[in-house]
């Protein structure tokens, strides 16, 4: 078949996702000009949306982000149940190390549960960090007037499409926006 001409949403296709199930989607232009997203898994189809729409939108929000970098700080996790239910578990694991008998199947469990409270801390601290990144990168872009690519690229996970046309940007540190 003959080449077709390169749409101008290509770097955005591999980031277009299903708002309904969070499958990437297909750009569908078998009835061009008018260009249809469809969902392979739930079927959802969107559209007609063409690239040069879909590619403002995705503008108007990351510069809506550029603007206002607060935008790409994820709501506030309180950390502290999480340490809570460790210090009760890590409490359990030093309880049951002082009997005399040491039971290594009831042991175990434990302190795998107990590690994986602590990673669960650490996740979010982790993720204060790429947070971090985004802001100083959307603070150095607060006066672009056009998409710059390469902010899109390192800054947005997902376009999450909608089944009425409307997007939103899931940020690498999972913020929706």
């Amino acid at each position: 078949g003959k080449a077709t001409p390169q749409s101008p949403s290509r770097f955005l296709q591999k980031k277009v996702t299903c708002g309904q199930c969070g499958t990437i989607l297909t750009r569908n232009s078998k009835s061009l000009p008018r260009i249809y997203w469809d969902c392979k898994v739930c079927q959802t189809s969107i559209g007609p949306l063409d690239d040069a729409t879909l590619l403002a939108s995705v503008a108007e929000k990351l510069l809506a982000v550029c603007r206002e970098p607060r935008m790409a700080e994820p709501e506030p996790v309180s950390g502290q149940s999480i340490s809570l239910q460790a210090a009760r578990l890590t409490n359990e694991i030093n309880q049951m190390l002082n009997q005399r008998e040491v039971e290594p199947d009831r042991l175990l469990p434990l302190i795998l549960e107990c590690a994986a409270e602590k990673y669960k801390t650490c996740r979010i601290r982790e993720s204060d960090h790429v947070t971090l990144r985004l802001l100083t990168l959307f603070q150095e872009h607060t006066e672009d007037k056009e998409l710059d690519r390469e902010l899109f690229e390192q800054t947005v996970k997902q376009v999450i499409l909608q089944s009425d046309g409307s997007l939103r940007l899931r940020l690498v540190n999972d913020k929706v926006v």
